[in-house]
């Protein structure tokens, strides 16, 4: 069931999405799970994380203004923070996701830039988490980290893997966006965007997509490829 009951007046768009009217059950992570085996492999960025009986934080301070991290897994748990600190709402953070699972979300990830969430295996919000951001991208495409660096956005691959939303994502800044991009995609939560419109979209052909966050949004042009056959 595809709802919208937040009618907070900063919130100008918001805007719901649904596949099916039955409700995914989402597997959920430990509490204090958070991502592991994290190495950056373009742009400058240093990882931190602590942790006690109750919650667990981890810190990404990105010093460049665009960054790639591969990690073992990306997953956080319903008492975990994963917090980016980036130069400005125009930074980019690219997590791809290198392991074998879907990554799974059910804590909080906060950041002042833009965070990109990258896993062919599928990425899940559970019902508890919150994703803030400047804007979020979440898929199961990939794009090169070359082309990532040079400020490309074309994103394409075989990922088989689904986006699933149950929680809260919010586009905290006034041309942010969301955007949900995959073979399937399901929200049964809330997408959140001061400028919008938003977009949760399946890829049935090659597409762009100019009305993602409007004409000054860094992925406004942001094209999607369909699926590579072998």
């Amino acid at each position: 069931m595809c709802r919208s009951k937040d009618r907070r007046k900063p919130i100008t768009t918001i805007v719901m999405f649904c596949v099916f009217h039955a409700q995914t059950t989402l597997a959920q992570n430990n509490p204090n799970t958070l991502p592991t085996g994290g190495h950056v492999v373009a742009g400058s960025a240093t990882i931190s994380q602590t942790s006690n009986a109750s919650s667990a934080t981890m810190n990404v301070n990105q010093t460049s203004q665009r960054a790639v991290i591969n990690w073992d897994s990306f997953n956080v748990g319903s008492n975990a923070q994963v917090n980016f600190h980036q130069p400005n709402n125009n930074s980019v953070t690219l997590n791809r996701v290198t392991g074998a699972t879907p990554s799974m979300i059910d804590g909080a990830v906060r950041a002042n830039g833009q965070v990109i969430f990258v896993n062919p295996n599928g990425v899940a919000f559970g019902r508890g988490a919150e994703v803030n951001a400047a804007a979020v991208v979440a898929t199961t495409m990939d794009i090169a980290n070359k082309a990532f660096m040079e400020g490309k956005s074309t994103f394409a691959g075989n990922g088989k893997g689904a986006v699933v939303n149950q929680g809260k994502i919010t586009a905290n800044d006034p041309n942010g966006y969301i955007a949900l991009l995959a073979p399937e995609v399901r929200n049964e939560g809330y997408l959140l965007a001061q400028k919008g419109p938003t977009t949760p979209l399946p890829w049935p052909l090659a597409r762009r997509l100019p009305w993602i966050s409007g004409a000054t949004s860094s992925l406004a042009s942001l094209l999607i490829r369909p699926p590579i056959t072998p």
